[in-house]
């Protein structure tokens, strides 16, 4: 019998890359985003959107066009 594996690891909504337990997170809770991790909140999940920190306060950071 053949069983189906899926992909169980947590990753980042920007770069899309695999988030470590120990790596500091930001959760968007409805408008509002919160520091924590993987570590604090192991029920974190696939219905949250869950980034990397860096990559929350990269693109939150305005651009320029010049």
């Amino acid at each position: 019998m053949l069983s189906i594996v899926t992909d169980q690891r947590l990753r980042c909504a920007i770069c899309e890359d695999v988030i470590g337990v120990y790596e500091p997170i930001m959760v968007l809770d409805g408008s509002q985003l919160r520091q924590t991790s993987w570590l604090n909140e192991p029920t974190l999940g696939s219905d949250h959107v869950i980034m990397h920190h860096r990559c929350a306060l990269d693109s939150q950071s305005p651009t320029s066009d010049s």
